[in-house]
C-alpha cells in the first residue's frame, strides 16, 4: 500500500532554494514525506485529526486512515454512503463523518467500527465540519441546505434555512467561540449562532472594484476557523470592450485575473485580493492565521503545488511539479506540520511542512511587511451595533453626504450599505427605488438632508429607523464614514457610528462600508 518518495540531494537543494529565496526571514518549506498508492479509487476528500497524527481519505471505493508521520495504514473501510465525497474528523480524533452524493451523512466510530446515519440531505453533500468540543457537527449540500446534527445521538438537531444560502456550500467551519461559518459559491459568508440556530452576520464579498464577474474555484478555512478564503477567477472585457474590435465577444478576448480573497470571520472584513498570476487554483488550504495559501493548479495537463503569501503581494514562495495528474483534494494539518494532496488516480502524496504555524504567521505580521499593502480600518469608541439583535426594524438608508470625493460616491456608498444591511436578519431594508419615489413625492432635496427630512421620508416608507450618513476624505488617504440613526417616532437621533479608513484608496471603500454596516446591524 505504500511507496516511499525519493529523497535525492537535488530535491532537497531545490526545495531549500525555493523556500528561502527572495526574503531574509523564514518562509514555509516543504519536505517530501510518503506516498501511498491506495485502493480507494479517485481521492474525493482528505482530512487530518485535530492533533495532526492521523490522516484520512475517502474515495469512490471506501475510506482509509493512515499515521501521518510514518505512512502506516491504520484502518480501511467501505462507507455505507454511496459515492462518498466528503470526510472530516471529530474533535476526539476517534470518529469520522462521511458525506455522499446521495445526500446522506454517516458517523463512523474508529474504535468500535460502528456506523450510523446522522443526517439526510435532498442534494449531494458538499461540506462537513465538526465542532471543537463535542459531538455537534454540520453539513451542507449543493442546493445551499445546512443541517446541524449530534453524532452521538445520531439525529439532526436543526436545519439552518431561515435567511440561509441559496447556492452550493463550499466550506464550513466552527470557530473557537462555537459559532459556525458557511461559504457558498456566490461569495456569500454567513456566521451562525449554533445554540440559537440563527444567522448573526451575513456578508457578500464586494466584487465591483474589478468591474468583473467572479467564478469561484475553491474555498477554505484556516485551522482556527478565524480566517476563510475564496479562490477564483475574475473575468471581464478589456478596457474599451471587445465589440470595438469587431464582431462578438470571444472567450479568448476576455481578461482573466486569478485571485485569492481572505475574510476575517470575527470582523466580517475581507482583505485586498491577492493575485496569483497565470495560476488558477484547483484546490486550496490555508495556514493557521491565514498568512499562507497552499493550492494546486493545472496547465496543459501538468499539475503544480504552490505556496503563496497572503501577506506580501509576491510570487510563489514554493512551487513543486506534480506531473501529469489531476489533483482532487488538498489539506493542511491543523498544526501545519503536514500537507497532503490526493489525486484522481488514487495516489496520496504528503510533505512535511515548516514555517507555516500560527506563531510563524504572527511573527511575519509583526515584522510589518503588510503596512504598505492595505488600509487600516478602525471603528469609533462605540463597539456594539446601533440596532440590537432580533429587532426586526424596518430601516431606510438615505443618500450619503460627501466631502473631498466625487459626488457619485454618495449614492454608491448608500447602495453598498443597503446591500450589506439587507443580509442582516435583524432588519428589513427599504428598496432604493422606493426611497427615491418618496423623496420626489415629498419634494425633498437629496443633498443636505436633516433629521426632520429623515422623519418625513421614514413615515412615507412606513420605516421605524432611518440612516443618515456622510463620507469625507481628509488629506490624500484618510476617509471617514459616519452613520446617524434617526427614530421616526421620537424624531430623535438615537446614536452614531464612525469608521476611519487610513492609508485608503477608493478601491478600499467596500471594506470600510462593510465595517460600517456591521456597526449598524449584524
Amino acid at each position: 500500500m505504500k511507496d516511499w518518495a525519493a529523497h535525492s540531494l537535488g530535491v532537497w537543494v531545490l526545495l531549500l532554494m525555493f523556500a528561502w529565496a527572495g526574503r531574509a526571514g523564514a518562509q514555509p518549506a516543504l519536505y517530501p514525506s510518503f506516498e501511498s498508492a491506495n485502493a480507494l479509487g479517485e481521492v474525493a476528500d482528505l482530512t487530518f485529526s485535530p492533533d495532526g497524527r492521523l490522516l484520512a481519505a475517502v474515495g469512490s471505493q471506501g475510506y482509509g486512515v493512515w499515521d501521518s508521520q510514518t505512512g502506516d495504514l491504520v484502518r480501511t473501510g467501505s462507507p455505507p454512503v454511496r459515492d462518498a465525497q466528503r470526510i472530516t474528523f471529530g474533535a476526539s480524533g476517534n470518529v469520522l463523518a462521511l458525506g455522499g452524493r446521495d445526500g446522506r451523512v454517516w458517523h463512523v466510530d474508529l474504535l468500535t467500527g460502528s456506523v450510523s446515519e446522522v443526517a439526510r440531505h435532498g442534494e449531494p453533500v458538499t461540506a462537513l465540519a465538526f465542532g471543537r468540543g463535542g459531538t455537534i457537527g454540520a453539513s451542507g449540500d449543493e442546493d445551499g441546505g445546512l443541517f446541524l446534527w449530534d453524532s452521538a445521538a445520531g439525529a439532526v438537531i436543526g436545519e439552518l434555512t431561515r435567511e440561509g444560502h441559496e447556492d452550493e456550500i463550499l466550506g464550513l467551519a466552527f470557530d473557537a467561540m462555537g459559532r459556525l461559518t458557511s461559504l457558498d459559491e456566490d461569495f456569500q459568508v454567513i456566521t451562525w449562532d449554533v445554540a440559537g440556530q440563527r444567522a448573526v452576520r451575513r456578508s457578500t464579498l464586494q466584487l465591483e472594484r474589478f468591474g468583473a464577474r467572479a467564478f469561484p474555484s475553491a474555498a477554505s478555512f484556516d485551522p482556527t476557523g478565524g480566517t476563510a478564503a475564496f479562490a477564483g477567477q475574475y473575468v471581464s472585457a478589456p478596457r474599451g470592450g471587445v465589440v470595438s474590435r469587431g464582431g462578438r465577444a470571444r472567450p479568448q478576448d476576455l481578461e482573466r485575473v486569478n485571485v485569492i480573497v481572505s475574510y476575517a470571520t470575527e470582523t466580517g472584513l475581507a482583505s485586498d485580493p491577492v493575485r496569483t498570476g497565470e495560476f488558477r487554483q484547483g484546490t486550496l488550504a490555508l495556514s493557521p492565521g491565514g498568512c499562507f495559501a497552499f493550492f494546486t493548479s493545472t496547465d496543459r495537463g501538468r499539475a503544480r503545488l504552490h505556496t503563496w503569501s497572503l501577506v506580501e503581494q509576491g510570487d510563489d514562495l514554493v512551487r513543486l511539479e506534480l506531473g501529469e495528474v489531476e489533483p482532487t483534494s488538498l489539506k493542511l494539518a491543523p498544526n501545519a506540520s503536514n500537507l497532503v494532496v490526493g489525486m484522481e488516480t488514487g495516489t496520496i502524496r504528503t510533505w512535511r511542512v515548516s514555517g507555516a504555524t500560527l506563531e510563524d504567521c504572527n511573527a511575519l505580521r509583526a515584522e510589518g511587511v503588510q503596512v504598505a499593502a492595505g488600509p487600516e480600518i478602525t471603528l469609533g469608541s462605540e463597539g456594539s451595533p446601533l440596532i440590537p439583535a432580533s429587532s426586526g426594524y424596518r430601516l431606510a438608508v438615505l443618500h450619503f453626504e460627501v466631502g473631498g470625493v466625487e459626488p457619485f460616491l454618495g449614492d454608491a456608498v448608500a447602495e453598498m450599505v443597503t446591500g450589506e444591511l439587507s443580509n442582516s436578519p435583524d432588519v428589513v431594508v427599504a428598496e432604493r427605488a422606493a426611497i427615491e419615489a418618496i423623496v420626489q413625492e415629498l419634494e425633498i432635496q437629496r443633498s443636505g438632508l436633516t433629521a426632520e427630512d429623515a422623519v418625513r421620508i421614514g413615515r412615507g416608507l412606513n420605516a421605524q429607523k432611518v440612516i443618515l450618513g456622510s463620507l469625507r476624505r481628509f488629506g490624500e488617504d484618510t476617509y471617514v464614514l459616519l452613520a446617524r440613526m434617526v427614530d421616526v417616532e421620537t424624531q430623535r437621533i438615537e446614536g452614531t457610528r464612525e469608521i476611519i479608513c487610513r492609508n485608503c484608496e477608493e478601491d478600499d471603500l467596500p471594506n470600510a462600508v462593510r465595517a460600517l454596516s456591521n456597526a449598524i446591524a449584524r
